[in-house]
């Protein structure tokens, strides 16, 4: 799995180097305002646009803007985390957000080179991967987040 588990003393790299950093190492924590924080072992990230400000008008008659969205995906492995949480919004007029920290990672792994902290974020769609009899595939689980806030470090 691409994603790789990185503790709060990981290194900080603050020097530039001569070729990119991959996109393969990174960590996803899910902190939570209850519990501890947790590395989620999520496959893929797709970090939203950052607009420079963020939607409040109608973009066009009759239809709303869409405001950025954090998409997290994972193998589904039974776990219920995501789904209770995505219940949990749906049930409450006040969800309960949590704060969610993206780190990319140098080829070692230990050290951190970007950080993406998403702080107010809250479940706005929860999927699954289609299901095939025909196909042997890893069933994938997929949350889509708002926030209210990101920083970049």
């Amino acid at each position: 799995m691409a994603t790789r588990t990185a503790g709060r003393s990981s290194r900080r790299r603050t020097d530039r180097r001569d070729r990119p950093f991959l996109n393969t190492n990174f960590s996803v924590l899910l902190e939570s305002p209850d519990s501890a924080s947790r590395s989620m072992g999520f496959c893929e990230v797709l970090l939203p646009e950052l607009p420079v400000r963020r939607p409040t008008k109608l973009a066009a008659a009759g239809s709303e803007a869409v405001a950025p969205r954090l998409v997290l995906r994972r193998g589904f492995d039974g776990a219920t985390d995501l789904r209770d949480w995505w219940k949990d919004t749906r049930r409450y007029k006040t969800p309960r957000t949590r704060t969610v920290i993206v780190r990319l990672l140098a080829e070692d792994c230990a050290t951190v080179v970007a950080t993406w902290i998403f702080s107010g974020a809250r479940p706005v769609s929860l999927a699954y991967s289609p299901l095939h009899a025909s196909e042997a595939a890893v069933l994938i689980e997929t949350i889509a987040l708002e926030f209210e806030d990101v920083e970049l470090r």
